[in-house]
């Protein structure tokens, strides 16, 4: 959703959403405006855990209008400080859980106070079977050499959320090696200030063979797992208007 990043995982019965997205204003934020009206119209009231991977505007400006409309089992996340709930807990590496048959394994950070802002984030990997997501927060090149002296060999994924939107203090060869995956999301606002994703990060997973989806040119994206392989949805597709038809 723009610059910034708010994902949910349905499982059979469980719900988890990572990141809350960006907060425009006092009246507008990505969690009244898009996360609570998705989630109702997916009959869901209630979020198992929310995943707040660190404290930037654009990944936890939704968290307090999720909070007052839905119920909230827990809250993972690497700055506990910034939000006042009964069930707050620290994300730390080997955390791990188990929903219907996905896996859910916390793997970064592995010392808490080691790491701050962007690199504090929380790094989740889910899998089910044959398929699996990395998703990375905000984390930077310090962070991702620390990721890989734990995991290396353990986070290759089938899909990866882009660390950093896209940024070139993210995203190394090395992480992008050891990840491999065949499908990468970039989480970017059409002609963001930033821009990001950065060219030169482009090439780095095209060399690899990924295939490159970006928020700014799909809006949301919905990837469904199922045992036969992953199919993509993208938003801007599957509400196209007649308008966005190019003539012949």
């Amino acid at each position: 959703m723009g610059q910034g990043l708010a994902s949910a995982i349905h499982t059979t019965n469980h719900v988890l959403l990572y990141d809350t997205g960006p907060k425009y204003s006092p009246s507008f934020t990505a969690g009244r405006a898009i996360i609570v009206p998705y989630l109702r119209y997916r009959g869901n009231d209630r979020v198992d855990i929310i995943v707040q991977s660190h404290g930037d505007n654009d990944h936890i400006g939704g968290l307090n209008d999720v909070m007052d409309n839905i119920e909230i089992g827990k809250i993972l996340t690497s700055v506990p400080s910034k939000t006042v709930f009964s069930n707050v807990e620290y994300c730390r590496d080997g955390q791990s859980w188990v929903w219907d048959e996905v896996r859910f394994e916390m793997l970064h950070p592995a010392e808490i106070g080691k790491f701050h802002g962007n690199n504090a984030s929380c790094v989740l990997r889910v899998s089910h079977g044959t398929h699996s997501i990395l998703m990375t927060g905000d984390i930077e090149a310090k962070a991702e050499r620390a990721l890989l002296s734990m995991h290396e060999h353990e986070i290759s994924s089938s899909m990866l959320i882009v660390p950093h939107h896209g940024s070139r203090t993210s995203s190394t060869a090395a992480l992008v090696r050891a990840v491999s995956p065949e499908y990468v999301v970039f989480s970017s606002r059409y002609l963001n200030r930033f821009g990001f994703p950065k060219q030169d990060i482009i090439t780095r997973y095209e060399e690899i063979g990924a295939r490159l989806l970006n928020t700014a040119d799909s809006g949301a994206i919905s990837m469904q797992v199922r045992s036969r392989g992953i199919s993509i949805t993208r938003q801007r597709e599957k509400s196209r208007k007649f308008w966005n038809t190019r003539a012949e």
